[in-house]
């Protein structure tokens, strides 16, 4: 297979292009498990240990050949002559559901007279001007774009702010809009601080960011909850792993796109004539673009569409933002070489059910042998050399077309998604107060239209993917069923959604200070400003908590009256003046008399954006009942206000209350519950240990959670081959590793278990993902296993 896969390298580079497969190459000369390398042996630890015992042959492997290629110009837009005009363009990402191109201007805000409301610019691929959005309300300097069409999500890099931030644009699809939801990913958290190109891999559903000082690549696997939240030291869980661009000579790499085709990625030089890079996901350079033709003075952003005067033909887009502070920006379109085999352009639709029938567009069609979709073959039609038909296979998964012909086959720029009646396998977690967040799990979920909870309608929800929603609580619901309306149907949960009470509290005191004022008072002031610089100011919060219970949850919500890269650091402060034993309040509060802050803060608000709520996460903070005092001090020289006490939007501190958590719904909540994970109203416990009769007649445990970490992750993997071939650490509970349910743990429990996670297989048996007990006994032991 080695040699195989080897040979086939060199013929894709002779043909001309780096060859459909060239990401398999990669995974299968790295690993015998692609999908398994695909999400995690990026990680040195995982990688060292599964390439140790799978691949001896690692240091042998190929190296890819390389080829300048000279483009061609095919067209050029001045996008300086747009009304309203676009002088600087940055970003520039295909959308394929449209047929269009949008690009984003990172400095046309900064030019007064030529401003015209707008830093968005959606054209046609002639260049044609159709309309226009603005970001300001969450970026002042958009330098990056990217599209992710399984769930038309946006994502804008701001290398100002050294964030990416993702745009669900509601359901009038704008972005600008008042329905958008937005989320902010911290870059420098990671290692980017100059975050430019962005791209989205539809196929591993990975995000590549580009940064241009540091001439680096970054891949985000989004992690087991499947969005991108940040790395764990920011409180995500999103895995990241990078290449160093200058090995190859590249100089200030500002534009990225994923070429889904090839399986390969394209960043652009931010220099004359800058070259286009292509390089495989893990850092292998391919070849090389030469855009001498077209005296290319600034390029920022490219990506891969159809051509304008030849849909069939692929181009490449590149923006031109010339010189910054003047009116000059152009996009350049360059046409790609000919070759033999097939090219996909476009397809339509992108998502349906079994027996849509889809249009593909491209060229060489004359003479195609087969059609796949999603590697599976299915009838076709040739309309013309440029134009395929072909219909959706029953018991097909989304996934990429391809078109084979005599010289190899060709992908999809994209992936198909088909659609299926929705189905919910579970809530995670089952119960949240008013406001919080909880995960709606299942399958056919991205074509959602409604959701309610015990019958009553919920506005805030975003779909993260086809088997993932992310559900905000909202104000008068009292729990039951959640019902999930799609275009296909509709699917209720297998349990009941448990409203926990929620505790709100306003602030008794709220002030903000001022460094170059520092015996005035301004705690009458309707708003509360947080800033940096020469002149500082500083917010403090006092809330005197009554009636908490048992805390589950506290958050502490800011309504921001602007946006901001750094919404300010969070401390637990002291409740007396400095140095005193006085309580301190808002009427005579100073920055002379103010609580210290501490060393390190507490809690990071992170970004802002206009007119939104702020939330902090403050469970570590708050224990219960009693007086916590809150100061928040910032980076941002220019900084930004928060709601007052004395104005319309009032901080607060929300504690949601966890006396009621009742896991088994046996009407004793968890906190009493002898045996909180099965039934047992009677609380029946025999011998007095304390553990109910219920749990002791009965094992529970989670299959395939080998590492009783409330998950299944490639580490359960990994702890069953040590307890299996080493003999330690022996795991908590044996059943758990028998994946397959045949009652002997082996080789192919792991095997299950992979393909559960990376490649689509069949779900575990149960008992999973919920916790319980085993449906078919059998002799293998259980013996410390606890269930989250």
């Amino acid at each position: 297979m080695y040699r195989l896969e080897t040979s086939h390298v060199a013929e894709a580079t002779q043909a001309g292009e780096p060859g459909p497969s060239l990401r398999a190459i990669r995974l299968s000369v790295a690993c015998e498990l692609p999908e398994l390398c695909r999400r995690r042996l990026r990680q040195p630890f995982f990688a060292l240990f599964f390439l140790s015992l799978l691949v001896p042959a690692w240091d042998s492997r190929p190296v890819f050949a390389q080829e300048t290629v000279i483009l061609t110009l095919v067209e050029r837009t001045d996008t300086f002559r747009f009304m309203p005009p676009s002088s600087d363009p940055a970003g520039l990402v295909y959308l394929p559901h449209s047929n269009r191109l949008l690009l984003s201007d990172s400095e046309i805000n900064e030019i007064d007279n030529i401003f015209g409301d707008a830093n968005l610019f959606e054209v046609d691929l002639s260049g044609t001007l159709l309309s226009t959005a603005l970001t300001l309300d969450f970026s002042d300097e958009p330098t990056g774009l990217t599209f992710n069409a399984l769930n038309g999500h946006f994502f804008v890099s701001d290398d100002d702010a050294e964030e990416v931030v993702e745009i669900f644009p509601g359901s009038d699809g704008v972005i600008g809009t008042a329905d958008d939801f937005l989320r902010s990913l911290d870059t420098a958290s990671f290692g980017s601080g100059d975050p430019e190109g962005l791209a989205f891999d539809p196929v591993s559903g990975h995000l590549f960011i580009v940064d241009g000082d540091g001439a680096e690549v970054y891949e985000l696997d989004p992690g087991e909850n499947g969005f991108f939240d940040g790395v764990p030291v920011r409180g995500g869980d999103d895995l990241v792993t990078s290449f160093d661009l200058e090995q190859f000579g590249g100089v200030d790499p500002e534009g990225l796109d994923v070429d889904v085709a090839n399986g390969t990625l394209l960043i652009v030089e931010s220099t004359t004539n800058g070259r286009i890079l292509e390089l495989t996901p893990g850092g292998v350079l391919l070849r090389v673009f030469d855009t001498s033709d077209a005296s290319v003075k600034t390029p920022a952003g490219v990506t891969v569409a159809p051509g304008s005067a030849d849909p069939g033909r692929r181009s490449f887009y590149v923006v031109d933002r010339a010189r910054d502070g003047q009116n000059d920006g152009r996009i350049h379109e360059f046409s790609l070489p000919a070759v033999p085999v097939a090219t996909i352009t476009r397809f339509v639709p992108d998502r349906g059910t079994a027996g849509t029938e889809v249009v593909l567009s491209g060229n060489n069609f004359t003479g195609a042998t087969q059609v796949l979709f999603d590697e599976t073959s299915t009838p076709f039609t040739v309309i013309s050399d440029g134009e395929i038909r072909v219909s959706v296979p029953e018991a097909v998964e989304s996934g990429r077309l391809a078109v084979l012909n005599a010289h190899g086959p060709a992908y999809s720029p994209g992936v198909f998604v088909v659609l299926t009646p929705p189905v919910i396998t579970g809530l995670t977690p089952p119960y949240a107060g008013e406001g919080e967040w909880f995960r709606v799990r299942g399958g056919g979920l991205s074509e959602t239209t409604g959701l309610t909870i015990g019958g009553f309608p919920v506005d805030e929800w975003v779909v993260d993917s086809e088997t993932q929603l992310s559900v905000r609580v909202p104000s008068g619901v009292t729990g039951g069923v959640v019902e999930v309306s799609t275009t296909l149907g509709s699917a209720v949960s297998p349990g009941d959604f448990l409203l926990l009470p929620s505790l709100v509290t306003l602030p008794s005191d709220d002030a903000h200070v001022r460094s170059n004022n520092a015996d005035t008072n301004f705690g009458d002031n309707d708003r509360l400003r947080v800033k940096d610089g020469s002149s500082m100011f500083r917010t403090y919060l006092k809330f005197e908590v009554v009636g908490s219970g048992v805390v589950q949850s506290a958050r502490l919500r800011l309504f921001a009256t602007g946006a901001s890269f750094d919404g300010g650091s969070l401390f637990l402060v002291s409740n007396d003046f400095e140095g005193t034993a006085t309580p301190w309040d808002q009427d005579t509060l100073t920055w002379n008399n103010a609580p210290a802050l501490g060393v390190s803060p507490d809690a990071e608000v992170g970004t802002t954006f206009l007119m939104r709520w702020a939330e902090v996460d403050v469970t570590h903070l708050v224990s219960g009942d009693g007086i916590y005092s809150f100061g928040l001090s910032g980076t941002d020289p220019i900084g930004l206000f928060y709601g007052s006490r004395e104005g319309d939007e009032a901080p607060e501190l929300v504690i949601v209350r966890g006396d009621t958590v009742d896991s088994d719904g046996d009407g004793v909540p968890d906190r009493l519950d002898n045996c909180p994970y099965f039934v047992n109203v009677e609380q029946t416990d025999q011998d007095e240990n304390g553990v109910g009769d219920a749990c002791e007649s009965e094992v529970l445990f989670v299959r395939g959670d080998v590492d009783n970490n409330g998950f299944l992750d490639i580490v359960d993997s990994i702890f069953a081959l040590f307890a299996m071939f080493n003999g330690s650490p022996s795991p908590p509970c044996w059943k758990a590793v028998d994946s397959n349910d045949d009652g002997t743990p082996d080789v192919s429990d792991i095997l299950t278990s992979l393909r559960a996670l990376f490649q689509h297989g069949e779900p575990l048996p149960a008992p999973h993902p919920d916790c319980g007990a085993d449906p078919s006994p059998d002799s293998l032991s259980c013996e410390a296993f606890f269930c989250f």
